[in-house]
């Protein structure tokens, strides 16, 4: 009959505390490679541990319960071993907590939410140079280390400027890791500049994969609710486009003039959806091939 493997952890009688009955793992190790052949036979480390197998967990004992509050964005009962956790900027998009939205395939970044919640009830989206216009530097660098250290609406507490709420969203953008549009090549880009028809932005977008493709539709759809009010905030989605796409795309490792290039194509495609939209042109929430 065949033999069971030796296991690394786990698997103990009720009572044992595990440094009975040689469970020590680097004993378990020296007895796999005597069995393999001991001192006149090499055999290599990978070879040994594909030969153990990970035991059941035992003695587990319930320390924590952590829970996430997408109203406040933090995360509640989180160890301190933990706290990188809370961290909202300069992660991954899967990195960073995200909450289900109407009308998206795949969760959105529950710092977006929150920022433009406190965007809209300062009454941002008829402010003037919206996204355009710098906060001030010093408080708006306070309200995003209180949000990545998970203190979600006392972030925002006492602050009446929605042009900060407007440039941490283009931060969150900036500093994802990888940024996103970064998921198309170089070619795609320049193909998706090109487009002239509503259905080719339609098909290009779909490139994209999830979660990419949802955060950018959430974007998109921002920048086309600040346009509707471009008669009082003057930023028309031309305007958007010009400071808000250079958020998307990292091209550092490219050429000085490359990078010039990629920056005006980058442009042309955020500007053409936000007027479709402003239109009451729906972007079609087709699943992508991609996915």
């Amino acid at each position: 009959s065949k033999s069971r493997r030796p296991r690394l952890f786990g698997g103990h009688r009720h009572g044992d505390n595990g440094a009975k009955n040689g469970d020590d793992w680097s004993d378990r190790l020296k007895q796999l490679w005597k069995d393999k052949g001991g001192s006149g036979k090499q055999v290599p480390l990978q070879e040994l541990v594909s030969e153990l197998e990970i035991g059941n967990p035992y003695q587990v004992e319930h320390v924590a319960h952590v829970s996430f509050d997408a109203r406040e964005v933090k995360f509640n009962g989180l160890p301190s071993e933990w706290k990188e956790a809370q961290e909202q900027f300069g992660v991954s998009l899967n990195g960073c907590p995200r909450i289900e939205v109407p009308g998206y395939d795949a969760r959105i970044p529950a710092v977006l939410v929150f920022l433009r919640k406190s965007l809209e009830d300062l009454g941002g989206l008829k402010s003037e140079g919206l996204f355009r216009i710098a906060p001030d530097g010093t408080e708006c660098s306070a309200v995003k280390e209180k949000l990545n250290k998970g203190m979600g609406s006392k972030a925002v507490e006492g602050c009446n400027d929605p042009h900060l709420s407007a440039n941490l969203i283009k931060q969150f953008y900036r500093e994802l890791k990888p940024n996103l549009l970064n998921s198309l090549s170089r070619d795609e880009i320049m193909e998706m500049s090109e487009y002239t028809e509503d259905e080719q932005f339609e098909n290009g977008i779909l490139k994209l994969p999830e979660p990419n493709r949802s955060a950018f539709l959430w974007l998109l759809d921002l920048m086309a609710c600040v346009a509707e009010h471009e008669s009082v905030n003057r930023m028309s989605p031309k305007n958007l486009a010009i400071v808000i796409s250079p958020n998307l795309f990292n091209s550092e490792n490219q050429p000085p003039m490359e990078a010039l290039v990629l920056s005006q194509k980058n442009c042309k495609p955020c500007y053409k959806i936000p007027s479709l939209a402003n239109k009451k042109k729906e972007i079609k929430r087709r699943r992508s091939p991609y996915r």
